[in-house]
């Protein structure tokens, strides 16, 4: 359903939405070289900027599993209750932010210690996430209010929230030069 590349392009991670799995794909030959469960409609897939760890959202089983890319097990599974869908892991390696759809909120996990650090009510059913390049905003696309919200990763709170239309979802973060 999902899909991401490791930093070096060797390995593609693709989330299995039906079957709650990730499939981990060598990229040289073309295989599948594993397969990891890690919970019921597995969506949301992210790798932290340096490479370690795979963070995975099951959306029906209310989790988010973090899988070693090194060992290819999960390592650490996190309760969050609310439909988790999608999740982002900020540039700086910080934060965790994921979207929890039919709670009408995000939660922010401590990257390092896998705690939350805070709950922020957002849009209805949130769930896009794009994190900018310095870290410090989020922005959350709700798709059935059709907003973004942009939320202050610093102090964690909405800063501002964008009319854009019906179902906001996948986002990407251009940097343009001028």
């Amino acid at each position: 359903h999902m899909v991401v590349a490791s930093l070096d392009g060797k390995r593609l991670y693709t989330s299995n939405l039906g079957s709650g799995n990730i499939s981990v794909i060598d990229l040289t030959s073309n295989q599948v070289i594993k397969q990891i469960d890690t919970g019921n409609g597995t969506e949301g897939i992210a790798l932290t900027p340096d490479g370690t760890e795979l963070w995975v959202t099951n959306r029906a089983s209310d989790t988010v599993s973090i899988v070693s890319t090194k060992s290819l097990v999960v390592i650490e599974t996190i309760t969050v209750e609310g439909f988790p869908i999608r999740v982002e892991i900020s540039p700086d390696g910080r934060v965790a932010v994921i979207s929890r759809a039919e709670a009408g909120e995000v939660t922010i996990i401590d990257v390092s210690t896998k705690r939350p650090l805070a709950s922020v009510e957002v849009g209805e059913f949130p769930v896009g996430v794009e994190i900018s390049p310095d870290s410090q905003r989020a922005f959350i696309g709700n798709s059935r209010s059709g907003s973004i919200s942009v939320i202050d990763l610093l102090n964690y709170q909405v800063i501002n929230v964008v009319k854009f239309g019906r179902g906001p979802d996948g986002m990407a973060y251009l940097k343009i030069k001028t």
